[in-house]
């Protein structure tokens, strides 16, 4: 996991990364930006499918940019463990958030490598990534719209 990074020593953190850069084969140079791509597509993969994690954070995603823990997951047709149906409870508002949640875990990740790194590049890449599988919700929301042209925005 992501998080776990924190606690590698220099050797170890740079095996683990040396086994993601394999798995993928490219250069250390491009994981981050590989790892953006994957985040951002797995969550995209899961909002068009009308998927939503409440929980997304650095602690349950892989360095692969896979998203584990599932416990808080918006499924159609099935209750949360707390019995609500999160489905239809703010979804769209809910999809902003997990957009940035992931965008939030790419900054862990980046200060973690001690990478440089900017908010909005990060989510531009992000939302360039889920767009390829989301375009009408990224097309159609204009406070994803506003975070993009970097003006004030809240949640």
């Amino acid at each position: 996991r992501v998080a776990d990074l924190i606690y590698l020593n220099n050797k170890d953190k740079l095996s683990a990364l040396k086994y993601c850069c394999d798995y993928w084969e490219i250069s250390k140079k491009n994981y981050s930006k590989t790892f953006i791509k994957a985040i951002a597509k797995n969550v995209a993969i899961l909002h068009k499918n009308n998927f939503i994690n409440d929980t997304l954070d650095y602690g349950n995603v892989t360095m692969l940019g896979e998203i584990i823990d599932y416990e808080w997951m918006t499924a159609p047709n099935i209750k949360l463990l707390d019995g609500t149906d999160g489905c239809s409870i703010l979804t769209e508002e809910r999809k902003e958030k997990e957009i940035l949640y992931g965008v939030e875990v790419c900054l862990q990740l980046k200060a973690i490598l001690q990478e440089d790194y900017n908010l909005f590049d990060i989510y531009k890449e992000f939302i360039d990534e889920y767009s390829k599988l989301n375009y009408s919700f990224v097309e159609n929301n204009e406070r994803i719209k506003k975070i993009l042209n970097k003006e004030s925005f809240v949640l």
